[in-house]
This record gives C-alpha cells, sequence and structure tokens, in this order.
C-alpha cells in the first residue's frame, strides 16, 4: 500500500473499549488468533488513563476498536478527548455501533475515526477493517471460512472446547456412528468406549481429572464384558459422589415396558429404545444434561478444587522496583497502574481458555503473564502464574482451577497495594515497606 509501511500484525497493540464484557471478550479471541496483543477497557475514563500510561511508558497503543455508546463519555467523545491530545496522533480508532444511523459514520469520520464497524463484530468484519489501519496488518492470516460465519450449535467435529461431554458405551460399531452423528448434531461432544467396565475406566478418568467430566452416559444395554445393567450397578457404588449421580441413560433394542422397568430399577435414570430417533435423544439430553453449550460457570464448577500451600512472597517487591526506577517514584505509579489495566483484561482471556480447556491459549496467556509479573517485582503471582503454567501443561485441569482461584486473589491484593501505593505516592510521602506480605 503506497505511503504505508507494512509491518507485522505482533508489532501491534489493540485496545478494546466496550462497556459489555461479552463483546470485548469475542473481539480479544480474534484479535489473539491474529497474534495481536490487545488489552480492554470497559469505560472511557479508563480507556484514557490506560493510553496515556502506555504512551508515557513508551508502548503506545496503535489501534483502539471504541464502542459507540458507553455511560458517561460515550465513544465520539473519546475520540475527540484523543484528538486534541498530540500523543494520540498516530493513534487509529475504529468506532463499534450496534446503532443503524445514517449520519453516524459523518460523525465518526468528523471525530477522528477511520472506520465504522457494525455490532456483533464478526471477525472477517474486523480483518477486512484492520487491512485497511494503513497497511499495519496486511500479513494477518485470512480467518479460516468458519469463522466468518455465524456459529452454528452443532458439532460436527466432535470438539470438546466448552461443550457437555456425553459418554457413550456401546459395542457395535454402527451403532456408535448413527449415535455420534446425533448427538454431534444437538452439538454435544460424544466419547465412545466398548462395553461397561471402559465406561467404568473412562468415568475413573475423569474422576481424576485425567480426562473433562463426562455430563450424561448413554448405556446399551446389552454388551460384552460388563453389560449396561453390570456398568450401572458398578458405578452407582462408585466411591465418587459426582460419578454415582451422573445421569445414565439407557438403549435397548427391546421395547417392552417390562425392559424399561428393569433399566429404571438398576439405577438407570431414563430410556431410549433403538433406532433411536433424533427427537427423543434431544428431550431425553436436554432432561438431564441441559444446552449443549458449557457457561463460563458451568465450565468452571465441573473442575475439581486442588488445596494450595501458604505463600509468603511479597506482593510486590518494591526494592526491585527501586532499583529499576527509584529515580523517578511517577514511573513506578505509571507502571503499576499499567500492570493492572493490562492484567485485568489479560485475567478475563485466562478465565476464557480455561473455561473452553484450550491448553495452548491458557499455556501462552500463563506464560506471558508470569513474564510480566516477574518483570516488576509481582513475586507472589509470578509464581502461581509459573505453577499454573506448568499444570496446564501437563493437562491438569483440577490444578488449573485451583490456580485460577489463587491468581484472583492474589491480584486482588496486588491492586489493593497499588491503590495504597499510589495514595502514599500522591500524599508526598518518602517512606514506605520495601515489600510487603499478605496472608491468606
Amino acid at each position: 500500500m503506497a505511503g504505508h509501511k507494512v509491518i507485522a500484525a505482533t508489532d501491534h497493540r489493540v485496545l478494546v473499549v466496550d462497556d459489555h464484557a461479552s463483546d470485548r471478550k469475542v473481539i480479544h479471541r480474534y484479535l489473539s488468533s491474529w497474534e495481536m496483543a490487545n488489552d480492554g477497557a470497559s469505560n472511557a475514563p479508563e480507556a484514557l488513563k490506560l493510553l496515556q500510561d502506555a504512551a508515557d511508558l513508551g508502548a503506545p497503543y496503535d489501534i483502539a476498536l471504541i464502542d459507540y455508546v458507553m455511560p458517561g463519555m460515550d465513544g465520539l467523545e473519546l475520540a475527540r478527548t484523543l484528538r486534541a491530545d498530540q500523543r494520540f496522533d498516530a493513534l487509529r480508532l475504529v468506532l463499534m455501533s450496534a446503532h443503524d444511523q445514517r449520519d453516524l459514520s459523518a460523525r465518526a469520520i468528523a471525530a477522528g475515526f477511520a472506520a465504522c464497524l457494525t455490532k456483533p463484530l464478526r471477525q472477517s468484519q474486523l480483518f477486512d477493517s484492520l487491512l485497511g489501519q494503513g497497511g499495519l496488518c496486511a500479513n494477518l492470516p485470512s480467518p479460516a471460512p468458519a469463522a466468518q460465519t455465524e456459529q452454528n450449535i452443532a458439532n460436527p467435529e466432535n470438539l470438546t472446547a466448552n461443550r457437555q461431554l456425553i459418554l457413550l458405551a456401546e459395542d457395535n460399531l454402527v451403532n456408535q456412528k448413527v449415535a455420534q452423528l446425533q448427538v454431534n448434531k444437538l452439538g454435544y461432544a460424544l466419547h465412545v468406549v466398548n462395553n461397561g467396565q471402559q465406561a467404568l475406566d473412562a468415568l475413573e478418568a475423569a474422576a481424576s481429572a485425567a480426562t473433562p467430566p463426562y455430563a450424561a452416559i448413554l448405556m446399551d444395554c446389552q454388551m460384552p464384558v460388563l453389560d449396561g445393567f453390570e456398568a450401572t450397578a458398578a458405578i452407582r457404588a462408585l466411591a465418587d459422589p459426582q460419578a454415582r449421580s451422573i445421569a445414565i441413560i439407557a438403549m435397548t433394542a427391546n421395547a417392552m415396558q417390562g425392559d424399561r422397568d428393569r433399566c429404571l430399577a438398576a439405577g438407570m435414570d431414563d430410556y431410549l429404545s433403538k433406532p433411536i430417533k433424533p427427537e427423543e435423544l434431544r428431550t431425553v439430553l436436554n432432561k438431564w444434561v441441559g444446552p449443549p453449550l458449557l457457561t463460563l460457570a458451568t465450565a468452571l464448577e465441573a473442575l475439581p478444587k486442588l488445596a494450595l500451600p501458604a505463600d509468603d512472597s511479597p506482593v510486590i517487591d518494591f526494592e526491585l522496583l527501586d532499583d529499576y526506577f527509584g529515580d523517578d517514584p511517577q514511573v513506578v505509579v505509571k507502571l503499576l497502574s499499567l500492570f493492572q489495566s493490562t492484567t485485568m483484561s489479560l485475567l478475563a482471556k485466562l478465565e476464557d481458555g480455561i473455561a473452553r480447556r484450550d491448553t495452548q491459549a491458557v499455556y501462552a496467556l500463563a506464560h506471558e503473564l508470569k513474564g510480566s509479573c516477574g518483570n516488576i517485582g509481582i513475586e507472589r503471582m509470578a509464581k502461581i502464574t509459573a505453577r499454573l503454567e506448568a499444570a496446564s501443561a501437563e493437562l491438569d485441569w483440577s490444578g488449573v482451577a485451583s490456580l485460577q482461584d489463587a491468581l484472583r486473589a492474589a491480584f486482588a491484593d496486588v491492586v489493593s497495594m497499588i491503590a495504597g501505593h499510589q495514595r502514599l505516592e500522591g500524599a508526598g510521602c518518602a517512606t514506605r515497606p520495601a515489600s510487603i506480605v499478605m496472608q491468606r
């Protein structure tokens, strides 16, 4: 593109300004898929503070995606404020709006925006807009065709991320394939085993967090090794309460009332007769499992908790910060403020990655946070993120969940200490503790 230097997408930082957390999360996911560094702000004052601190520290943002309607200062007012400050002359502004107003684009351009996008934002729409931002992102990988369309609830690839997982115990290959197609079409994920003993083994693996938990079992009644009745009895006798209470749905080629009664008497919760009708399967799974897509809360609740030892590491090592920046205390104030804002955004992405059990994303985010914490003496968080990074690499999701809880608590301590430090600096206090330990 004439007049513009083409630079790698990974060399640029994007700030997403939107008061809707769910909208920010979607956009963060798009940007992260292109390996673009990105952070979020929930309102205009928060965005201004983040932009100013980043500019003062020599790490400015290159693009700001700004929602039009926000409480207090709206997107157009924020743009006018930014355009009045010479520090943000190079900042590219993109307006996002769900409002269909014919004059909005003209008003946005007049306020200093380079483009306007309609919400809900699609990945291809954002991709095309970023391509137009002065050629800055001309080497972005094109979004996959599936990502350019609205997500369908069906799960033809049998992906487990953010899906309710069903266990199928069935020894017939044709029946397995039919069930796989039906369950995936409804949007659920499926794990197939060939007999009742393998079903028991799968549940024990899930109980130890070696594999994701199961939401229900589709249990064939006639199988080798352990049949459906024997397997159900063994499951109901397991020590793990979650495994004992899991919904077991019988599948049998017999359609007699006596067979249904026998299944229920054996400890099964419901009954489907073969051939399985898709609508009957939908009704039964909806009854015992609920919607196929996991909510964030459901995903986290499914992860068992791990007790963590007490950590006496300093929350913030001010001696280290003084060694680096002692001659300019205001740099420390701005650096800590920037860390707080960017970490809030990063923790939201980490939470989303954990909910989807996206090992690669969780590992990368934990690694990034570990580095930023270590560089400025946020020691307790640095240690927790190092453990979280290792747990994600080992697929230890129970450990990841507990470490996430510890990370939230440690970050709350950091935020509290930053606020106290800012009050001291604002009051002109010359002395403060070199490092502080806060016990929980």
